[in-house]
């Protein structure tokens, strides 16, 4: 299958990334960053269960309506020609327009829209656009996210990860999360329905179905491009692992529990569960679990119970809290990018404006926790590039 290469030109910044930004934290490996983006079809889910005639726009050369995939290969860089680094918010940017030509955002909020709009354009990522490859070979990671939120925003994670010597590939899984086009076009996540402790986000033909499958087909087609394209063939293939948050991290977990992709180790963010999927099995691989502060307490008040994880050999467990009683430190969508975004004060009023919503700190506590974003994530920045080092570098210590 011929990869699509999606250079977004029009959301650029050139400027000289000395300064840290005040909304994303900083890489510390001695990478730079890039990242190109590929739309497949995963040709084994046809038709898409949610496929729904007002999709036709991404259905337009896919007739069996298959179920669409966009991945956004991360990869190191050493000597750029030129520094000039994607705008953060390009897929935002296109969802508050989709927004306003929808009427999801009111016309009395649209000149709030338009300035959070002007404002978003301002501010860079720590990625490059398309840029040539370091020399060499590097691990690969898949990551997959949360439903319903773009990988674009787990920059925090991503980047770090890049900037020490691995490649990884971020699915955005159609109908799990939104996939944008070129146009301006959105594919807008599924509804789900979730009552007595249940999410249908777990039932057959649904969306943990699609992610899991995504996760093998997205690696198979890594595969197969590896020599000819430009930055698949830095892949070492064999030293593959595997990160998600979430619904990602289910997809993983599943993943990994049969391993017919060789996955040699793999992280689990907050793992996305309902009462049916509150016990974890032991895992045969390097297998990390990494949960929010609140997660026991917010699996009592759901499902009556908490989640639990019987750990082999090589698993474990991190809580994301400095003590078992400050329960509040961290949340289930503290591992987005939200606890760094929530200090860009300025945009995030003319947010709240455009939507004519509440946002203070109050709601940035309720869902992202009262930890410093900084500081939260350099641990957890920490705990992944220990990890994957060790499980996914091995054979180049000495």
């Amino acid at each position: 299958m011929k990869a699509k290469l999606i250079v977004f030109l029009s959301f650029a910044i050139s400027l000289c990334m000395a300064e840290s930004l005040d909304y994303l934290v900083k890489p510390n490996g001695s990478y730079l960053v890039s990242s190109i983006s590929y739309n497949w079809v995963n040709t084994n889910i046809c038709p898409d269960p949610f496929y729904n005639k007002k999709d036709d726009f991404f259905f337009q050369k896919n007739n069996k309506h298959c179920h669409i995939v966009n991945v956004r290969l991360f990869y190191p860089v050493s000597s750029p020609d030129k520094l000039v680094y994607q705008n953060y918010y390009q897929d935002d940017i296109k969802q508050v327009q989709f927004d306003i030509i929808t009427k999801q955002i009111e016309s009395k909020n649209i000149k709030f829209a338009e300035k959070y709009i002007h404002e978003e354009e301002k501010r860079p990522s720590y990625t490059l656009v398309p840029a040539m490859p370091a020399n060499g070979k590097f691990p690969l990671i898949i990551f997959q996210p949360a439903f319903g939120i773009s990988s674009n925003f787990y920059q925090n994670i991503i980047t770090n990860l890049v900037s020490n010597g691995y490649i990884i590939a971020a699915i955005d899984s159609g109908y799990s999360q939104p996939i944008f086009s070129e146009s301006g076009n959105i594919l807008s996540t599924s509804t789900f329905e979730f009552s007595n402790g249940q999410s249908s986000l777990w039932k057959p033909n649904s969306n943990i179905a699609e992610t899991t499958s995504d996760f093998k087909f997205v690696l198979s087609n890594l595969k197969q491009l590896d020599k000819a394209d430009l930055v698949v063939r830095h892949i070492d293939f064999t030293n593959i692992g595997a990160l998600g948050h979430s619904l990602g991290a289910r997809s993983v977990y599943f993943n990994a529990l049969e391993n017919t992709s060789r996955v040699a180790a793999a992280v689990a963010l907050d793992i996305g569960r309902d009462k049916t999927l509150l016990i974890n099995k032991k895992i045969d691989i390097p297998f990390l679990y990494i949960n929010a502060a609140d997660s026991p307490s917010s699996d009592k008040k759901m499902y009556g119970k908490s989640s639990s994880f019987l750990l082999g050999a090589n698993n474990s467990l991190i809580i994301m809290t400095p003590s078992e009683s400050n329960i509040d430190y961290s949340k289930h969508m503290s591992f987005a990018d939200y606890p760094t975004l929530k200090y860009d004060e300025k945009l995030n009023q003319l947010y709240s404006l455009s939507y004519g919503i509440k946002y203070g700190n109050e709601q940035t506590t309720e869902y992202y926790g009262t930890a410093n974003g900084f500081e939260f994530f350099n641990k957890l920045n920490t705990y992944l590039l220990d990890f994957f080092n060790k499980n996914l570098k091995k054979a180049t210590k000495k």
